[in-house]
Formats: structure tokens, sequence, C-alpha cells
């Protein structure tokens, strides 16, 4: 699926730019890996909604909004609920 391929590709460039700045700030002696983290904290968010977006694809969207509804709350995932919010009635 071509949006899978250009988050993928995204995910790789911003992990990079991320990874090239953390390099750069302990060449130069500093040992703050905040960039690198918070680049890794904004990677976990965004796989997670690639998740989401390719079980949609591959379930259904009406069979992944049913899963969501029996699952998700039930579970306690943290995106269920925003995800439920915003489903169509």
């Amino acid at each position: 699926v071509a949006s899978v391929e250009k988050h993928l590709a995204e995910f790789h460039v911003e992990m990079g730019e991320a990874l090239e700045r953390t390099s750069a700030a302990l060449d130069a002696g500093s040992t703050n890996l905040e960039s690198f983290t918070s680049a890794q904290r904004n990677l976990k968010t965004k796989v997670v909604a690639l998740a989401n977006t390719v079980a949609s694809i591959t379930l259904g969207e009406d069979n992944y909004n049913r899963h969501l509804v029996l699952f998700g709350r039930t579970l306690g995932w943290s995106h269920a609920e925003a995800l439920l919010k915003n489903m169509p009635n």
C-alpha cells in the first residue's frame, strides 16, 4: 500500500535526522539525548497510528470499528477512545 510505504519512508528520514543531530551533539561533547528520545516517542505514536490504519485496511473499516468497540475500551487501549470519538455514527 502506497500510504504505508510513504509513512515508513518518513519514519526512516525522521529517525535518521534525529540520529544525526544526536551524533553531532555527542561529538561536540554534549550528553543530551533529548533530540533522539523525543524522536523515538513521536515515532511510537506514529507507528500505533499506522498499525490502526493497516488494521482498518486489512479487516475492513466496519470490522475494525467493531473490533475497536469490543476490545479497545475493554483492554484500556489509550488510543481507542480518541478513535471512537472520531468514528462516524
